[in-house]
């Protein structure tokens, strides 16, 4: 268990651990069914005809959605970081420590 008695409000502290904890795994599921929603707008793609206007909505659109595709993972897993940052510093442990049952020799 982490060192809490500099912190004012310990059980405040491990409520927002928490409740970080669990808006992080919402936004992976948000983020992994807006990814989907992209790769099924670019399978869409030869419906947006094979004029100038499609040919250049195709290019836009495939390229803005690779950008956007790599910064929304980007984000995810660096908040995902910071989650477990934030759950080891208050709480002590990580989600892989709680789930390990070794014993380690000292």
């Amino acid at each position: 268990m982490a060192d809490l008695t500099n912190v004012p409000d310990p059980e405040g502290a491990k409520t927002a651990a928490h409740r970080l904890n669990s808006a992080l795994s919402n936004l992976d599921d948000v983020v992994s069914d807006a990814l989907d929603l992209v790769k099924t707008m670019e399978a869409q793609s030869p419906l947006f005809g094979d004029d100038e206007g499609g040919r250049k909505f195709r290019s836009n659109y495939t390229d803005s959605s690779t950008k956007i595709t790599e910064s929304t993972r980007t984000l995810a897993e660096g908040l995902g970081t910071v989650g477990a940052a934030v759950n080891k510093a208050i709480n002590g442990t990580t989600t892989a420590e709680d789930d390990n049952t070794r014993a380690i020799p000292a």
